[in-house]
């Protein structure tokens, strides 16, 4: 079999052997037979119009965090079009990491190190991303002031099935947000992504309402994934966002969807297949 083909074979069972016997509840499905409809062109903003009949509940995961950091594959190279069809809720990276992304009700915001958020188009890029769709199992309301930590540590006391994957959205008024976007890497030699963490921007939000987007990964996915917690926020407006170092809410809806598998799509980007993460 050519390298070609076998990058293009991008639902790889073999590869996530682990992911079927962990959960047995589900499996991983190539979505081969999953009926589309008709999405925008490429010059439209990002929308999902019921791309699939079908919800997806299945974590869809592009590119392997390991690849994006130890191969520096920063270049955004699957559009969010191609994105959308597997899920329209989650969380992604930029091109050449120039801030961070939400996906949100079918449509992708970009929040930049100055702080601004603006819609991406459906023909834009990413080098990682993480959806689902949000079909929600559980919901309920907190009505106590949590912070980031705490506010953890309450979702593990309700989510019981503790080796699942978990989609989950908490909107409400925040107190405060503590949020972290990343400068754009425009250097033709990408430096180590720990350098580029050095070059994190940080913002503090007061009073804003918005939600909360994200996923828990179990610790059996490690490896795979990074186990635990992964919260973007957006703001109602649509003019704040990034990802969550901290939090204080006291008033909130929770939503919360069981997934019951996983499906990684192998990165597009020519050096994926000949990167060497153990170096």
């Amino acid at each position: 079999m050519s390298k070609k083909v076998a990058i293009s074979a991008i639902h790889m069972t073999v590869a996530f052997m682990l992911c079927n016997a962990l959960y047995p509840q589900g499996s991983i499905n190539q979505y081969n037979n999953m009926p589309k409809t008709k999405m925008e062109t490429g010059d439209e903003l990002a929308v999902h119009p019921n791309i699939s009949m079908k919800k997806n509940d299945k974590l869809f995961h592009y590119n392997s965090v390991e690849a994006f950091i130890s191969g520096k594959l920063y270049d955004g190279n699957y559009t969010y079009k191609a994105l959308l069809e597997h899920g329209d809720f989650g969380l992604a990276a930029a091109h050449k990491i120039d801030g961070e992304v939400t996906i949100l009700d079918g449509k992708i915001y970009q929040t930049k190190a100055n702080g601004k958020t603006s819609e991406l188009k459906l023909k834009d890029r990413t080098p990682l991303a993480f959806v689902s769709d949000l079909s929600v199992d559980l919901t309920w309301t907190i009505d106590k002031t949590f912070t980031k930590e705490t506010l953890e540590k309450h979702l593990k006391n309700r989510l019981k099935k503790t080796d699942y994957i978990y989609a989950i959205k908490i909107s409400g008024t925040f107190n405060t947000l503590k949020t972290r976007t990343y400068r754009p890497v425009l250097s033709q030699s990408y430096p180590e992504f720990s350098e580029v963490v050095k070059n994190q921007q940080l913002f503090k939000i007061h009073n804003v309402i918005g939600s909360i987007v994200g996923f828990f990964v179990p610790p059996s996915l490690k490896g795979v994934n990074v186990p635990g917690f992964h919260f973007h926020f957006l703001s109602e407006d649509k003019k704040h966002g990034g990802h969550v170092l901290d939090l204080e809410i006291d008033k909130a809806l929770v939503e919360v969807g069981e997934l019951k598998g996983y499906v990684v799509h192998f990165s597009e980007h020519q050096n994926f297949q000949t990167m060497d993460a153990n170096k």
